[in-house]
Protein backbone atom coordinates (compact mmCIF):
# COMPACT_ATOMS: atom_id res chain seq x y z
CA UNK A 1 0.00 0.00 0.00
CA UNK A 2 1.52 3.40 -0.76
CA UNK A 3 1.55 6.25 1.25
CA UNK A 4 1.82 10.08 1.40
CA UNK A 5 -0.20 9.66 -1.88
CA UNK A 6 -2.47 6.81 -1.07
CA UNK A 7 -2.05 4.10 1.70
CA UNK A 8 -0.11 5.07 4.18
CA UNK A 9 2.86 3.28 5.19
CA UNK A 10 5.00 3.73 8.79
CA UNK A 11 8.93 4.06 8.53
CA UNK A 12 11.08 2.97 12.12
CA UNK A 13 12.61 6.28 13.24
CA UNK A 14 15.73 4.35 13.72
CA UNK A 15 16.01 4.11 9.90
CA UNK A 16 17.74 7.42 9.44
CA UNK A 17 21.46 7.31 9.71
CA UNK A 18 23.68 9.80 11.16
CA UNK A 19 27.45 11.02 10.51
CA UNK A 20 30.34 11.88 12.04
CA UNK A 21 33.55 10.63 13.77
CA UNK A 22 31.45 7.92 15.35
CA UNK A 23 28.22 5.95 14.71
CA UNK A 24 24.69 6.33 15.94
CA UNK A 25 23.14 3.26 17.48
CA UNK A 26 19.85 2.92 17.27
CA UNK A 27 19.80 1.90 20.59
CA UNK A 28 19.95 5.45 21.38
CA UNK A 29 23.58 6.26 22.13
CA UNK A 30 26.15 8.15 20.38
CA UNK A 31 29.45 5.77 20.02
CA UNK A 32 32.56 7.42 19.73
CA UNK A 33 35.27 5.91 17.47
CA UNK A 34 38.10 5.24 19.85
CA UNK A 35 37.31 2.71 22.18
CA UNK A 36 39.32 2.11 25.71
CA UNK A 37 42.93 -0.58 25.32
CA UNK A 38 41.34 -3.88 25.16
CA UNK A 39 42.30 -7.22 27.43
CA UNK A 40 44.86 -8.07 24.75
CA UNK A 41 46.65 -5.55 26.64
CA UNK A 42 46.84 -6.51 29.57
CA UNK A 43 47.66 -9.58 28.48
CA UNK A 44 50.43 -8.77 26.74
CA UNK A 45 51.58 -6.82 29.88
CA UNK A 46 51.21 -10.22 31.72
CA UNK A 47 53.43 -12.07 29.12
CA UNK A 48 56.02 -9.25 28.89
CA UNK A 49 56.24 -9.51 32.83
CA UNK A 50 57.09 -12.86 32.68
CA UNK A 51 59.63 -12.65 29.78
CA UNK A 52 61.75 -10.41 31.82
CA UNK A 53 61.24 -12.55 34.95
CA UNK A 54 62.16 -15.58 33.13
CA UNK A 55 65.73 -13.74 31.59
CA UNK A 56 66.48 -12.39 35.28
CA UNK A 57 65.79 -15.28 37.67
CA UNK A 58 66.22 -18.13 35.69
CA UNK A 59 66.66 -21.56 38.14
CA UNK A 60 69.10 -24.13 38.07
CA UNK A 61 66.85 -26.84 37.43
CA UNK A 62 65.79 -25.05 34.39
CA UNK A 63 68.88 -24.10 32.57
CA UNK A 64 68.89 -26.69 30.21
CA UNK A 65 65.52 -25.50 29.09
CA UNK A 66 66.09 -22.01 28.91
CA UNK A 67 69.83 -22.12 26.67
CA UNK A 68 67.09 -22.57 23.61
CA UNK A 69 65.66 -18.97 24.57
CA UNK A 70 69.02 -17.15 23.82
CA UNK A 71 67.85 -18.04 19.40
CA UNK A 72 67.16 -14.66 18.12
CA UNK A 73 63.76 -15.53 17.32
CA UNK A 74 62.61 -16.02 20.41
CA UNK A 75 64.73 -13.08 22.66
CA UNK A 76 63.74 -10.33 19.71
CA UNK A 77 59.97 -10.15 20.10
CA UNK A 78 60.04 -9.61 23.53
CA UNK A 79 61.35 -5.95 22.64
CA UNK A 80 58.59 -5.42 20.89
CA UNK A 81 56.17 -6.52 23.46
CA UNK A 82 57.84 -4.61 25.98
CA UNK A 83 57.31 -1.49 23.92
CA UNK A 84 54.06 -1.68 23.76
CA UNK A 85 53.95 -2.89 27.67
CA UNK A 86 55.28 0.42 28.66
CA UNK A 87 52.76 2.13 26.22
CA UNK A 88 50.08 0.71 27.89
CA UNK A 89 51.19 1.23 31.39
CA UNK A 90 51.57 4.95 30.99
CA UNK A 91 48.94 6.14 28.92
CA UNK A 92 45.86 4.20 30.08
CA UNK A 93 47.24 4.44 33.14
CA UNK A 94 46.69 8.07 33.33
CA UNK A 95 42.94 8.26 31.44
CA UNK A 96 40.02 8.12 33.09
CA UNK A 97 37.31 4.77 31.94
CA UNK A 98 35.69 5.83 28.89
CA UNK A 99 31.54 5.78 28.94
CA UNK A 100 30.38 4.57 26.72
CA UNK A 101 27.94 7.49 26.22
CA UNK A 102 29.71 10.85 26.54
CA UNK A 103 28.08 14.20 27.27
CA UNK A 104 25.52 15.09 24.06
CA UNK A 105 27.00 18.49 24.45
CA UNK A 106 30.57 17.26 23.59
CA UNK A 107 29.17 15.42 20.61
CA UNK A 108 29.81 16.53 17.01
CA UNK A 109 26.99 18.61 15.04
CA UNK A 110 25.53 16.63 12.70
CA UNK A 111 24.76 19.19 9.89
CA UNK A 112 21.74 18.50 7.61
CA UNK A 113 19.68 15.84 9.83
CA UNK A 114 17.35 16.22 12.20
CA UNK A 115 18.36 16.10 16.59
CA UNK A 116 17.55 12.54 16.98
CA UNK A 117 14.52 13.28 18.99
CA UNK A 118 12.88 15.09 16.30
CA UNK A 119 10.22 13.30 14.38
CA UNK A 120 11.52 11.64 11.18
CA UNK A 121 9.46 10.08 8.62
CA UNK A 122 10.29 9.08 5.26
CA UNK A 123 14.50 10.14 4.07
CA UNK A 124 14.34 13.29 2.50
CA UNK A 125 16.22 13.41 -1.00
CA UNK A 126 17.32 16.04 -3.54
CA UNK A 127 14.44 17.17 -5.43
CA UNK A 128 14.74 17.96 -9.28
CA UNK A 129 13.82 21.48 -10.71
CA UNK A 130 10.30 22.25 -11.63
CA UNK A 131 10.40 22.47 -15.68
CA UNK A 132 8.16 25.83 -16.29
CA UNK A 133 9.14 27.60 -19.15
CA UNK A 134 9.39 24.41 -21.21
CA UNK A 135 6.21 23.75 -22.75
CA UNK A 136 2.37 24.21 -22.65
CA UNK A 137 0.94 24.28 -18.90
CA UNK A 138 -2.28 23.05 -17.06
CA UNK A 139 -4.55 23.97 -14.36
CA UNK A 140 -4.99 22.06 -11.30
CA UNK A 141 -6.76 22.36 -8.15
CA UNK A 142 -5.25 21.74 -4.86
CA UNK A 143 -5.78 21.57 -1.15
CA UNK A 144 -4.58 20.04 1.60
CA UNK A 145 -7.26 19.16 4.53
CA UNK A 146 -7.99 16.98 8.11
CA UNK A 147 -11.75 17.43 8.48
CA UNK A 148 -10.78 13.40 10.09
CA UNK A 149 -9.23 15.27 13.48
CA UNK A 150 -10.92 18.10 13.21
CA UNK A 151 -8.86 20.83 11.73
CA UNK A 152 -10.71 21.65 8.47
CA UNK A 153 -8.53 22.86 5.51
CA UNK A 154 -4.80 23.36 5.96
CA UNK A 155 -4.78 24.86 2.91
CA UNK A 156 -8.32 25.66 0.92
CA UNK A 157 -8.42 24.27 -2.26
CA UNK A 158 -6.16 27.14 -4.90
CA UNK A 159 -5.77 26.71 -8.93
CA UNK A 160 -2.08 25.63 -9.59
CA UNK A 161 -0.32 26.16 -12.70
CA UNK A 162 1.99 23.53 -13.55
CA UNK A 163 4.02 22.23 -17.18
CA UNK A 164 1.52 20.21 -18.74
CA UNK A 165 2.95 16.62 -18.26
CA UNK A 166 4.30 16.44 -14.74
CA UNK A 167 3.46 14.33 -11.99
CA UNK A 168 1.44 14.87 -8.62
CA UNK A 169 5.14 16.26 -7.38
CA UNK A 170 5.01 19.34 -9.03
CA UNK A 171 1.68 21.35 -7.77
CA UNK A 172 2.37 19.56 -4.16
CA UNK A 173 5.62 21.37 -4.17
CA UNK A 174 4.57 24.01 -5.27
CA UNK A 175 1.63 24.73 -3.14
CA UNK A 176 3.73 23.65 0.43
CA UNK A 177 6.53 25.71 -0.63
CA UNK A 178 4.40 28.74 -2.38
CA UNK A 179 2.67 28.51 2.03
CA UNK A 180 6.02 28.27 3.57
CA UNK A 181 5.65 24.75 4.49
CA UNK A 182 8.47 21.97 5.06
CA UNK A 183 7.49 18.82 4.59
CA UNK A 184 9.23 14.75 4.61
CA UNK A 185 8.76 13.51 0.96
CA UNK A 186 8.58 9.44 1.18
CA UNK A 187 9.82 7.51 -1.80
CA UNK A 188 13.24 7.63 -3.41
CA UNK A 189 12.01 10.55 -6.10
CA UNK A 190 10.75 10.52 -9.48
CA UNK A 191 7.76 8.09 -9.21
CA UNK A 192 8.16 7.14 -6.12
CA UNK A 193 7.32 10.64 -4.68
CA UNK A 194 5.04 10.95 -1.51
CA UNK A 195 4.00 13.20 1.69
CA UNK A 196 4.86 11.63 4.72
CA UNK A 197 4.63 14.53 7.24
CA UNK A 198 4.43 18.27 6.73
CA UNK A 199 5.72 20.49 9.51
CA UNK A 200 4.37 23.62 10.50
CA UNK A 201 -0.01 22.69 10.41
CA UNK A 202 -0.11 23.83 14.16
CA UNK A 203 -1.72 19.81 14.48
CA UNK A 204 -0.86 18.94 17.76
CA UNK A 205 -4.29 18.11 18.64
CA UNK A 206 -7.06 16.01 17.29
CA UNK A 207 -10.87 16.14 17.68
CA UNK A 208 -12.16 13.77 15.45
CA UNK A 209 -16.03 14.45 14.46
CA UNK A 210 -18.69 11.99 16.09
CA UNK A 211 -19.48 10.21 13.04
CA UNK A 212 -15.99 9.46 12.14
CA UNK A 213 -15.11 8.02 14.95
CA UNK A 214 -18.42 5.89 16.01
CA UNK A 215 -18.01 4.57 12.25
CA UNK A 216 -14.03 3.38 13.23
CA UNK A 217 -15.32 2.03 16.18
CA UNK A 218 -18.43 0.42 14.31
CA UNK A 219 -15.46 -1.36 12.51
CA UNK A 220 -13.12 -3.87 12.91
CA UNK A 221 -11.23 -1.29 13.92
CA UNK A 222 -12.90 -0.89 16.81
CA UNK A 223 -11.38 -2.83 18.94
CA UNK A 224 -8.36 -0.79 19.05
CA UNK A 225 -9.52 2.38 18.74
CA UNK A 226 -8.29 2.47 23.02
CA UNK A 227 -5.16 3.15 21.09
CA UNK A 228 -6.34 6.42 19.74
CA UNK A 229 -4.44 9.37 21.15
CA UNK A 230 -5.92 13.23 20.97
CA UNK A 231 -2.24 14.34 21.37
CA UNK A 232 -0.08 14.58 18.32
CA UNK A 233 3.40 15.78 17.71
CA UNK A 234 4.44 18.78 20.28
CA UNK A 235 5.94 20.64 17.14
CA UNK A 236 2.57 20.93 15.06
CA UNK A 237 3.99 18.39 12.28
CA UNK A 238 1.03 15.65 10.88
CA UNK A 239 2.22 12.78 9.33
CA UNK A 240 2.56 8.89 9.41
CA UNK A 241 1.34 7.44 12.17
CA UNK A 242 0.07 10.45 14.22
CA UNK A 243 -2.91 9.67 16.32
CA UNK A 244 -3.49 6.18 15.42
CA UNK A 245 -2.54 3.35 13.46
CA UNK A 246 -2.69 3.76 9.82
CA UNK A 247 -2.30 7.24 9.78
CA UNK A 248 -0.63 9.76 6.97
CA UNK A 249 -1.69 11.77 3.91
CA UNK A 250 -3.43 10.05 1.12
CA UNK A 251 -4.98 11.81 -2.20
CA UNK A 252 -7.48 11.92 -4.34
CA UNK A 253 -7.86 12.84 -7.93
CA UNK A 254 -11.43 14.24 -9.00
CA UNK A 255 -12.88 12.26 -6.12
CA UNK A 256 -11.01 8.70 -7.03
CA UNK A 257 -7.78 6.83 -5.57
CA UNK A 258 -5.48 6.16 -8.16
CA UNK A 259 -5.03 2.52 -8.53
CA UNK A 260 -7.68 1.67 -6.25
CA UNK A 261 -10.79 0.18 -7.63
CA UNK A 262 -14.35 1.35 -6.29
CA UNK A 263 -14.45 -1.87 -4.28
CA UNK A 264 -10.83 -0.73 -2.51
CA UNK A 265 -8.81 -3.61 -4.12
CA UNK A 266 -5.78 -2.37 -5.48
CA UNK A 267 -2.34 -1.12 -4.64
CA UNK A 268 -2.58 2.51 -5.68
CA UNK A 269 -0.19 4.79 -7.42
CA UNK A 270 2.70 7.26 -5.73
CA UNK A 271 1.96 10.86 -6.32
CA UNK A 272 4.68 10.96 -8.31
CA UNK A 273 3.78 8.74 -10.57
CA UNK A 274 0.66 10.08 -11.62
CA UNK A 275 0.23 12.81 -14.48
CA UNK A 276 -3.02 14.62 -13.75
CA UNK A 277 -5.14 17.29 -16.62
CA UNK A 278 -6.10 20.17 -17.18
CA UNK A 279 -8.98 20.91 -14.38
CA UNK A 280 -8.19 18.22 -12.24
CA UNK A 281 -9.02 18.48 -8.59
CA UNK A 282 -6.57 17.23 -5.93
CA UNK A 283 -7.22 16.73 -2.50
CA UNK A 284 -4.22 15.64 0.17
CA UNK A 285 -6.30 14.63 3.30
CA UNK A 286 -4.99 13.48 6.31
CA UNK A 287 -6.59 9.76 7.27
CA UNK A 288 -6.77 7.98 10.74
CA UNK A 289 -7.10 4.53 9.07
CA UNK A 290 -5.81 4.38 5.47
CA UNK A 291 -8.89 5.21 3.59
CA UNK A 292 -12.26 4.02 5.19
CA UNK A 293 -12.61 7.46 7.03
CA UNK A 294 -11.87 9.37 4.36
CA UNK A 295 -15.08 7.59 2.76
CA UNK A 296 -12.96 5.15 0.70
CA UNK A 297 -13.22 1.71 0.72
CA UNK A 298 -9.23 -0.09 0.95
CA UNK A 299 -8.42 -3.82 0.57
CA UNK A 300 -7.38 -5.03 4.17
CA UNK A 301 -8.64 -1.83 5.66
CA UNK A 302 -12.18 -2.49 5.69
CA UNK A 303 -15.00 -0.98 3.86
CA UNK A 304 -16.00 2.98 3.86
CA UNK A 305 -17.51 3.94 7.01
CA UNK A 306 -19.82 6.25 5.46
CA UNK A 307 -20.72 8.27 1.90
CA UNK A 308 -18.47 10.59 1.06
CA UNK A 309 -19.79 13.15 -1.44
CA UNK A 310 -17.78 14.09 -4.48
CA UNK A 311 -16.88 17.89 -4.51
CA UNK A 312 -15.20 17.95 -8.01
CA UNK A 313 -17.25 20.37 -9.51
CA UNK A 314 -17.89 22.46 -6.73
CA UNK A 315 -13.94 23.38 -6.23
CA UNK A 316 -13.57 23.93 -9.82
CA UNK A 317 -16.79 26.45 -10.11
CA UNK A 318 -15.81 28.41 -6.94
CA UNK A 319 -11.95 28.26 -7.26
CA UNK A 320 -11.98 28.88 -11.61
CA UNK A 321 -10.38 32.72 -12.52
CA UNK A 322 -13.53 34.77 -12.38
CA UNK A 323 -15.83 32.69 -10.25
CA UNK A 324 -17.83 34.54 -7.19
CA UNK A 325 -15.86 35.41 -4.17
CA UNK A 326 -18.60 35.99 -1.91
CA UNK A 327 -20.28 32.79 -2.52
CA UNK A 328 -17.12 30.74 -0.87
CA UNK A 329 -17.14 30.64 2.47
CA UNK A 330 -20.43 28.59 2.32
CA UNK A 331 -18.75 26.49 -0.58
CA UNK A 332 -15.59 26.03 1.83
CA UNK A 333 -18.46 24.74 4.22
CA UNK A 334 -19.99 22.03 2.26
CA UNK A 335 -16.63 20.80 0.72
CA UNK A 336 -14.69 20.09 3.93
CA UNK A 337 -17.80 18.73 5.63
CA UNK A 338 -17.44 14.90 3.73
CA UNK A 339 -21.08 14.24 3.83
CA UNK A 340 -22.55 17.92 2.98
CA UNK A 341 -23.67 18.24 -1.03
CA UNK A 342 -23.56 20.74 -2.99
CA UNK A 343 -27.67 20.96 -3.60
Amino acid sequence: MVFGLMPVSVLAEDDVTYSGSGSYNSGGGYIDSDTPASPETESSEVESSDTESSETKPSEADSSEMEPSEDPSDTEPSETESSETESSETEPAEMEPESEYPDPEELPELEGYPEPEEHIGFELYNLAPIPFGTGDEITVYMSFEGYTIGHGFFIEPIPVTIPAGSSLEVPTRLLLDNHGYTYNASGTGGTDFGISRINGLNANSANVPAFIQNGIMNSTWGMLWDMFTPVGQSDGSLGNGDFFLFSGWMYTVNHEMPGINPNGTGDGLAAGSVIPNDGDVIRWQFTLIAGPDLGFAMQGMGPAIYEHADKSDLIRAMFAEGANVEARPAALDVIINPRATAE
